[in-house]
């Protein structure tokens, strides 16, 4: 992939014309994400969009960072012993994230985001992210028509994956070099960590 210096202003450019926007939506039929995603979800808004933080925190971003920028939260473990920072009751817009659980790599920083959403956000959550990153790869819709009882996962181009499950209200977001954080995210809901 060829990435220019014009490719990154461009969509710092963008990014940044989103963000302005306030709380308004992304016109009816756009491609572009709307203001609310915007504050949750950090975009390179090149082509094909990649995901650069969540709720602030960017892939990369240091542990110390993170408790400066959060300084509500609390260091744990992670399950495999990775250190972990997490968050309560974090609003953004009309989206509570009841419990937000970021990890880190010794290298690498931050790779992993686990985050539970109130039972009333599950359409908007899924509606920001299919708005920023289009229709997901996989989806498995349970009983009904809502959000809720949807699972869905987006595979982005540098190895970053996001995961939407509607039932049991949770985004799961892989950082481009957090593979070996990806077992965490079921061995932390088995043992009621998130």
């Amino acid at each position: 992939m060829n990435i220019t210096r014009s490719s990154i202003l461009a969509g710092t450019l963008a990014l940044a014309m989103v963000m302005s926007a306030g709380c308004a939506q992304a016109p009816e039929g756009s491609n572009a994400p709307t203001a609310a995603a915007a504050a949750v979800i950090g975009l390179f808004m090149g082509d094909p969009r990649t995901m650069t933080s969540f709720l602030g925190v960017k892939f990369g971003d240091s542990l110390e960072h993170v408790q400066r920028t959060m300084p509500k939260g609390e260091v744990k473990s992670a399950p495999y012993g990775a250190d972990a920072y997490s968050v309560e009751n974090y609003e953004v817009d009309s989206i509570l994230w009841e419990h937000v659980i970021f990890e880190f790599t010794d290298r690498t920083g931050m790779q992993l985001v686990m985050a539970r959403f109130s039972a009333p956000s599950a359409d908007t959550v899924f509606d920001m992210l299919e708005k920023a990153f289009g229709k997901p790869a996989r989806t498995h819709q349970g009983p009904g028509t809502s959000a809720s009882s949807l699972d869905a996962m987006w595979e982005l181009p540098h190895g970053e994956r996001i995961s939407f499950d509607g039932p049991n209200r949770l985004v799961a977001v892989v950082g481009p070099a957090g593979g070996p954080l990806r077992q965490d995210i079921e061995l932390s809901q088995t043992n009621g960590l998130i």
